[in-house]
């Protein structure tokens, strides 16, 4: 007997097919005996013990009939699954399994257009099957595996098993040490914040980041308000993870910033609808993203990076404008430089991040804000001039001993005569490199910017890797 509740599983996922109400796989041919009910019900009672939930009940249930059926044909696929299946991209965000195909045959048997069919006409003999029964195992894997073959609305349930982040739950039985519970997940989504984020937190930990990358990629719809924002709240607290899969400390596991303005557009105001209760744009739904970005904490590389890649994008659809996110993003940037004591490639990188993208006739223009120059002009004079100066000097990789300096601190100072004279009021404040870098800076001068020229540094260590 099955327990009560797959009972009723099985009871809802086989009424249509045996009342023909959807077409299906030719169910009697795999089930036509009371002994084949017998073992289809004991198998599932104890394989589904610690499955119940986490698959896709449909994939598993067909996938049991060829297990029972034909073991042997079921334990060869196991064992060879790359053999006969291929992946194929479903949308940006993910890849899915279809049957590997092969050229078109000239007999009539459509089993023969894929390679698992050829396989089981050539060794049928050994594996005590015909031709009829190679036709009905070729079209239920067809039945699962190529039913969503072209899908891109997000139909496929999550669970199944044409994704490759759950297909071995179906051929052992279990959930592996390298797979998200989905009972565990969604109980965690739908209990407090903090309980989501230690979740989160244990699979990060867990080196299971991919796996919850996957996870947040598959929502697309939200129960209610309290839903939506405590799965945004939990994606950015995901993406704040130290990555286990990098020995750098600085990186973060971090978030694809595409799905993630997805999930935030607020196009035909369809956010501020559905959980805000408002026609026009929602001031609730614009403060909790900015209370999100502007509560973000040091180092601020989760945020920053974010905001960064939005700005990229042409769409404008977010609760907040382009302008207000790079105040947002800037105003982070003079956070992290009041702590910062050291010009490095992080901080560089955070500078980048305050871009602004406009067009100039037609053109696409990177510039900054004028408060996103003045905070890094005033962290350079008081923190770190000599490392500003090394990084604009430009190494020739072709020839040995040629440098050229660097345009970028023209969209700094505006101008190299503005910057000239900066450094001229800072010459006797104790930097080292001023002396040296004025030398250099009037040969290239006179030798035109752009030019390599051979100069011999001995004050000021180059750095063979450009910042720019």
């Amino acid at each position: 007997m099955l327990p009560e509740q797959i009972h009723e599983t099985v009871q809802n996922t086989l009424h249509p097919v045996y009342y023909g109400l959807n077409k299906d796989i030719n169910f009697f041919y795999w089930i036509s005996s009371i002994r084949d009910v017998t073992r289809l019900s004991n198998s599932l009672s104890v394989t589904m013990k610690a499955l119940y939930e986490e698959v896709f009940f449909k994939d598993f249930l067909h996938l049991q009939l060829l297990r029972l059926k034909f073991p042997s044909v079921f334990e060869h696929i196991s064992k060879n699954f790359y053999i006969y299946f291929t992946t194929k991209p479903v949308n940006k965000y993910k890849h899915q399994y279809i049957l590997k195909t092969v050229e078109k045959r000239s007999n009539n048997s459509k089993s023969n257009n894929y390679e698992l069919g050829s396989y089981l006409s050539k060794n049928r003999d050994c594996l005590f099957i015909d031709e009829e029964d190679i036709e009905n195992i070729v079209d239920l894997l067809v039945h699962i595996f190529d039913k969503h073959k072209y899908d891109n609305n997000g139909k496929q349930d999550h669970l199944s098993v044409v994704f490759p982040l759950q297909y071995r739950k179906y051929f052992s039985y279990n959930l592996g040490e390298s797979s998200i519970s989905e009972v565990a997940f969604t109980k965690a989504r739908t209990s407090t914040q903090e309980e989501f984020n230690s979740l989160i937190q244990r699979y990060v930990e867990a080196g299971m980041e991919h796996e919850l990358l996957n996870r947040f990629n598959d929502i697309r719809d939200f129960n209610n308000k309290e839903d939506f924002e405590k799965v945004i709240t939990a994606i950015f607290f995901f993406g704040k993870q130290k990555s286990k899969r990098n020995y750098n400390d600085l990186y973060n596991v971090g978030y694809d910033a595409s799905d993630l303005m997805d999930k935030l557009s607020d196009y035909d105001h369809s956010i501020s609808r559905k959980y805000y209760n408002s026609k026009t744009q929602s001031e609730e739904y614009k403060s909790f993203l900015a209370k999100l970005l502007n509560d973000a904490e040091y180092p601020y590389a989760f945020e920053s990076t974010i905001i960064s890649e939005w700005l990229k994008k042409p769409s404008d659809n977010l609760p907040l404008s382009k302008d207000e996110l790079n105040s947002i993003v800037v105003n982070l940037f003079e956070k992290y430089c009041k702590v910062a004591e050291k010009l490095d490639d992080y901080l560089w990188s955070f500078f980048n991040d305050c871009k602004i993208y406009k067009y100039d006739a037609g053109n696409e223009v990177e510039v900054f804000s004028e408060k996103a120059k003045e905070v890094f002009r005033d962290f350079i004079l008081q923190k770190d001039i000599d490392a500003f100066l090394r990084d604009l000097i430009s190494v020739n990789r072709r020839e040995e001993g040629k440098y050229t300096l660097n345009d970028y601190v023209l969209r700094i100072w505006d101008t190299w005569e503005n910057f000239i004279a900066m450094l001229e009021e800072n010459r006797n404040k104790g930097w080292k490199y001023i002396p040296e870098f004025l030398q250099f800076y009037q040969q290239v001068a006179s030798e035109g910017f752009g030019n390599y020229i051979k100069f011999n540094f001995k004050t000021i260590p180059i750095k063979r890797e450009a910042i720019f």
